[in-house]
Order: C-alpha cells, then structure tokens, then sequence
C-alpha cells in the first residue's frame, strides 16, 4: 500500500501533525498523533513494530500472558491492538502516572491474505470506498468519538488516546477486501465526517471539502489502496 496525505492548516486553531510509519512489504500503515512529549511518539512506533516480527504474528506463541478470545480467533487483530495496550501501558506509568504529560492517538492498518485488519486509539478514523456497479461507494470503517464536538467547543481535543490511564479504549477488527479498495485515514472534526462520506474519494477532494466548509479546522488526510 502506498499513502498520500495532505494537511490542512485551518485558519486559527491547532492540531499536532502526525507521524507516519509503513512496513517494509508496504502491508502495514501506522499513524501516531502526539500531544505532548516527543519520546511518546518512539514508544508507540516500537510497540507497533514489534507487532510486525514473525514471532509476534505466530498465532501460537505471544509476547504477553493476557487472554482473549480474539487471541485465538483473529491473531493479528489481537496482536495489533495489543501493541497499543503496552504502548499505553509504558506510555502511563513513564509519562503520565504522576503528572500528565501526553497522550497520543493512533491507528495502525494492515493487510494480510485478503483481509484488512486494524486497531484504532484515536484518530485517524476509517473510511472505506469500493467501485461498484452503479458508482463508487464509501462507508466508515471505525470512527472514535469527538470530545469537541460533545463539549460544543471548536479547538481540537483528543479523541481518545494511550497514556491516559491504564485501560485505554482500543477499538480493532478486520474485514475481507479485494484490489482496488480505498482507504481514507482522516484526522478531523467529527462534525465534519457526514461531509466526507458522501466526498469523492481521493486526498485533494476532501482537503478541500474540509478547507470550504470548515475552514477554522486544521485536519490531516490520507488515502491507500489496497493492491
């Protein structure tokens, strides 16, 4: 999978700009938002990456003494939101236990035999378009909630994040998908994703979309492709 991304400035309010990691074989994507101290980001880049080694992926052997059953089920979805578990679990009691100094947001994506997996804290959220018959069609994927949008304020908050506390909301899944399917990665205000749905589905048309209709809002957006 190839990325391409754009950001959007907004006019007056901020939101930190992400770090974008890819797997060697291009089949895994990680998007690290960093609201704090710059030695979070490192952390989560490395839980993720050990996520990626063989011995990680093996269904039969694991790097911790958790249960689940999305162990044994689904593997690689478990591992991945695993990796986010530990990062937030060092993310909190190095950063964050007695003094609160960041939280990061993250989604990692990968795919593998057909099947999309991913695990989300935070954003980006998910949007997926397939051709269809009649056109091309986008739905969302995972979205996490908007704390901006709750509170009726317009600045950017974190959506959720690791290194808050202990038990971090990671949400995961996976779904069978075939060549030629989009993936939009958008770190953006809830408010602004019915828009995006009904988008055409590449970086510059929702750039835009964004820069028109919510020009206050600084925004990240990215497409893949699955090949």
């Amino acid at each position: 999978m190839k990325i391409d991304s754009r950001i959007i400035s907004g006019s007056d309010l901020f939101r930190p700009q992400p770090t974008v990691f890819q797997s060697e074989d291009g089949n895994t994507i990680g998007v690290i938002t960093n609201w704090g101290g710059a030695a979070a980001t490192q952390i989560v880049t490395e839980k993720i990456k050990s996520a990626l080694a063989p011995k990680f992926f093996d269904p039969d052997e694991t790097q911790v003494k958790r249960t689940s059953n999305k162990k044994k089920e689904y593997p690689i979805e478990w591992k991945l939101a695993e990796a986010l578990r530990l990062a937030n679990e060092e993310l909190f009691r190095v950063e964050n236990e007695k003094l609160w100094k960041t939280v990061i947001e993250a989604t990692v994506i990968h795919v593998d035999r057909s099947v999309l997996y991913w695990a989300q804290a935070g954003v980006p959220h998910l949007l997926i378009s397939s051709n269809t018959a009649t056109g091309s069609e986008a739905q969302f994927l995972s979205v996490s909630v908007d704390p901006s949008f709750v509170f009726n304020q317009p600045s950017p908050l974190p959506m959720s994040g690791l290194g808050l506390d202990l038990f971090p909301n990671v949400n995961s899944g996976s779904v069978v998908v075939r060549p030629g399917l989009k993936i939009a990665l958008l770190s953006v205000a809830g408010r602004a994703l019915p828009l995006l749905s009904q988008t055409p589905f590449s970086v510059n048309d929702f750039a835009d979309a964004i820069s028109f209709s919510f020009p206050q809002q600084p925004a990240w957006v990215a497409v893949t492709e699955v090949y």
